[in-house]
């Protein structure tokens, strides 16, 4: 877990930790993911898909950038709705995904807002929350969220569902 962590991070680590047979120091200087390397060449295509990833919390949205960089998307990030919104209509993303707690205005409001818009109607939206009390999922697809990641992010099975939710959405 933690070498996978680090491959995560442009930054050196240094990772201390004591378990049941002693101490275990590790330290990585800027290992990163090579492009590409969870998703095969056949699912990548020429011209990179873009994903907007609307979320106010800056270490989520730079762990979600990694993986998704990494994995040859461009990359657009914002730390709340009004700036999510506008990054929507500058670069026409082909995936939003949206922190539901955000403040101000959240991430189900931002939801019905894009829907609302016809040039977004059809563009996926998905809700990554750790909400998971019941009704938050209905609520979640009541607003118009095509599908629904619960945190924490399980960095291993994110590409798999990016690239589902991009299938679903070419159909």
């Amino acid at each position: 877990m933690v070498l996978h962590f680090a491959l995560l991070l442009s930054e050196p680590l240094d990772y201390i930790s004591r378990g049941s047979a002693g101490f275990v120091n590790l330290h990585y200087n800027s290992l990163r993911f090579p492009a590409g390397r969870l998703r095969d060449r056949e699912t990548m295509a020429e011209t990179p898909q873009k994903i907007l990833y609307v979320e106010d919390n800056l270490d989520n949205r730079m762990l979600v950038q990694r993986i998704l960089q990494a994995e040859g998307y461009e990359f657009f990030g914002a730390d709340n709705a009004a700036e999510g919104l506008k990054l929507a209509r500058q670069h026409h993303p082909d995936l939003i995904l949206v922190d539901i707690n955000m403040p101000e205005v959240d991430g189900l409001s931002m939801t019905r807002q894009l829907k609302a818009d016809q040039v977004f109607s059809k563009t996926p939206v998905i809700a990554i929350t750790a909400n998971v009390m019941r009704g938050d999922r209905e609520r979640t697809f009541s607003a118009g969220c095509d599908g629904y990641i619960q945190k924490p992010i399980d960095v291993d099975q994110l590409p798999r569902q990016i690239v589902r939710f991009l299938q679903q959405e070419s159909r």
